[in-house]
């Protein structure tokens, strides 16, 4: 099913993967909203997802996103020591909430009225 979703996607081009990495930042600031935590966490959570849209997101990927949303002010991130270890963790900031909101409200409506835009588009 990953490879055949994927596909899907690669046969729009650059205009399928920005649309993927689009939606693909929008989950992690989303989960990040939910809750702060590192992106081995996130990538896990990913992982065992059943659905391509989240299984399709890998390590290099998951930092880049985590440094855009960075950069854009949306997340900030805080090194922690667990032992030996420092592991950097991301928390959602009053922008990067905002915008999570705004998202999940936007997704919600296109959602709703996908299948009649996507009737209308298709109507011969």
């Amino acid at each position: 099913m990953l490879k055949k979703y994927k596909t899907g996607l690669e046969t729009f081009g650059m205009i399928g993967d920005k649309m993927l990495t689009n939606i693909h930042t929008m989950i992690v600031l989303v989960h990040i909203e939910k809750k702060s935590t590192y992106p081995y966490a996130l990538l896990k959570k990913f992982k065992k997802s059943k659905h391509p849209m989240l299984n399709t997101i890998d390590k290099n990927e998951m930092y880049n996103i985590l440094s855009s949303l960075e950069h854009r002010g949306y997340v900030r991130s805080k090194i922690i020591l667990s032992g030996s270890k420092a592991q950097k963790v991301y928390s959602v900031t009053p922008k990067g909430d905002e915008i999570a909101r705004s998202f999940r409200h936007a997704f919600i409506s296109f959602i709703k009225s996908a299948s009649t835009i996507m009737r209308d588009a298709f109507a011969e």
